[in-house]
């Protein structure tokens, strides 16, 4: 697994180099963003937590497909309290997912900006 700070409020986790999920950090703990392929993700997305000291208090589903609902029946497991979202069922996570996704379009644009730069 790698783990990539977007900014202090985005942690990027990637599995077999294409493989996403994302730690939002909230108020209170993160929400996770998608749980990867297997049950086996549900521990180094576990570590990870753990690794930045916060709990996981949500795991929002963006869609249905296999490498982004993967490790949910294990995550449950680890996490039995955690609410879990798909689509519109939990609004503050979903906000907390269009936050996420404008941080990663800055950064990107930013780390585009400072290659061009560095050509020059």
């Amino acid at each position: 697994m790698k783990i990539t700070e977007h900014s202090n409020n985005l942690i990027q986790l990637t599995f077999l180099k294409f493989v996403n999920c994302y730690l939002v950090r909230e108020d209170d703990g993160f929400t996770l963003i998608d749980t990867g392929i297997s049950g086996a993700n549900a521990k180094q997305i576990m570590q990870a937590a753990q690794q930045f000291n916060l709990p996981i208090l949500r795991i929002v589903l963006t869609h249905a497909h296999g490498d982004h609902v993967g490790s949910l029946d294990a995550l449950h497991e680890l996490l039995p309290e955690a609410e879990v979202g798909h689509g519109r069922v939990l609004e503050q996570p979903l906000a907390a997912m269009d936050h996420a996704i404008a941080v990663m379009a800055r950064n990107l644009g930013q780390q585009e900006q400072k290659r061009a730069a560095s050509v020059k």
